[in-house]
């Protein structure tokens, strides 16, 4: 009984000494991230100021500015488009052409594959089922 109440307490000791190890890793391993981070900051550092005397942030600045602008005027032009196209297009020719776009779509992959009806195309997969 004795060595089997040791036996167990080497294994919590074995556990405990694990648990350390693997403590002591992860404070090398942020050590050296940290030791990373110290070099590559001056760097950094270094790269924006020469940026700021080349003005690539007043570059930066303006090319936002102007994709903010690019952005409310496309909106402001489809929003303007889908107006006039909603009221001109009747949906009757919308669906014609569509269906004949299907059409020559089945007439190509009938060409391309053998073995497969038109039927079976438009029925898609649902209704094959």
């Amino acid at each position: 009984i004795r060595m089997k109440g040791e036996a167990l307490n080497v294994r919590r000791m074995g556990a405990q000494l694990g648990a350390v190890g693997q403590k002591l890793q992860a404070a090398s391993r942020t050590a050296m991230i940290s030791q990373s981070i110290k070099n590559a900051v001056p760097l950094i550092t270094k790269g924006l100021k020469q940026m700021e005397k080349m003005g690539i942030d007043k570059a930066m600045c303006q090319f936002d500015t102007a994709m903010e602008e690019l952005d409310v005027k496309t909106d402001s032009l489809n929003a303007g488009l889908g107006g006039v196209y909603s009221s001109t297009l009747d949906q009757t020719e919308v669906d014609s052409y569509m269906s004949k776009l299907m059409d020559s779509q089945a007439h190509e992959m009938d060409v391309n594959s053998v073995g497969v009806s038109k039927a079976e195309l438009k029925a898609g997969p649902e209704e094959e089922k």
